[in-house]
């Protein structure tokens, strides 16, 4: 078994400061399934938006069709029902409870787990998602090289000039690699150090409740609420339509229209603009002019 203080930001700071809990057992099972739910939604959100990149990049063609407003609203709603059903069902219900073992209501609120839930609801909150997130952007940087190689070649076989196009593909490569990169790396950083010691704390059993163990668990946690703070401005840093969509929702203002040039960071623009390049491609002509060859 493992007892752990939850830590959602608000309550969390009133319970540190004055030592005690003050709301009683009831809420404080609704804090720590609000807790759990919350943590559950940010890491599977991560998990959707890489779901979204891959249909984005692997299949532009028919992305704007397939992910329409009806399909994000069913995806967010899958989202907030998955969550709640690992966090409010399991810990209102007791399961993640064990027998004989309870704890002052009137002065502590501490969620204990068995190893059983430790297993699964690590499992189902964040494992689970990390690898289906990191399959999905391998696939999309798999996706996004192939596609990039095949422009160049086309350029390089069509304008018998080697070195005009591969440049700008290479840089966009490059700069997608570095999304992919830094996005996984910091959704790593923050969360994979929670979900393997509550892992192996739950495994160690009763021991496992030193001081310092108990201050370690206090300090990766708060590093992955962490996650929830970065990821907005790691995306509106590394993704111009993000920022405009971010401040349309803040100003109210209405989205200008930017040359997709400018958005050559956004994983998704990248595509679009090597679609763009397989839609128009230069072809010399019997004249030895020329002149822009559309696809049907």
């Amino acid at each position: 078994m493992f007892f752990v203080h939850p830590h959602h930001p608000f309550p969390s700071i009133i319970y540190e400061v004055t030592g005690m809990w003050l709301f009683g057992k009831l809420f404080c099972k609704v804090w720590i399934s609000f807790d759990v739910m919350f943590c559950t939604a940010s890491i599977v959100t991560l998990c959707f938006i890489s779901l979204d990149r891959y249909c984005s990049v692997v299949t532009p063609y028919h992305y704007s069709k397939r992910m329409s407003r009806g399909r994000c609203i069913v995806m967010t709603c899958m989202v907030w029902v998955y969550s709640s059903l690992i966090s409010f069902l399991p810990i209102m219900q007791g399961w993640n409870e064990i027998p004989g073992v309870d704890f002052d209501a009137g002065r502590e609120c501490i969620f204990v787990t068995n190893w059983t839930f430790a297993i699964v609801a690590s499992a189902l909150a964040f494992f689970v998602p990390f690898m289906v997130m990191c399959s999905m952007y391998f696939f999309i940087y798999r996706a996004s090289r192939l596609k990039a190689t095949r422009i160049v070649s086309q350029a390089l076989e069509i304008h018998y000039h080697p070195n005009s196009k591969r440049p700008n593909n290479l840089q966009l490569e490059n700069k997608a690699t570095r999304t992919i990169s830094i996005i996984i790396s910091v959704f790593i950083l923050c969360w994979l150090p929670y979900f393997v010691l509550n892992v192996w704390l739950a495994a160690k059993g009763a021991d496992s409740t030193s001081s310092v163990l108990a201050d370690t668990f206090k300090i990766i946690t708060w590093l992955g609420y962490c996650n929830s703070t970065i990821n907005p401005m790691l995306y509106a840093f590394l993704n111009r339509d993000f920022q405009r969509a971010l401040k349309k929702l803040l100003f109210c203002r209405r989205r200008s229209q930017v040359d997709i040039g400018e958005d050559m960071v956004s994983i998704a623009t990248f595509t679009k603009t090597a679609q763009d390049l397989e839609y128009s491609i230069k072809v010399p002509l019997s004249s030895g002019t020329l002149k822009n060859k559309t696809k049907q």
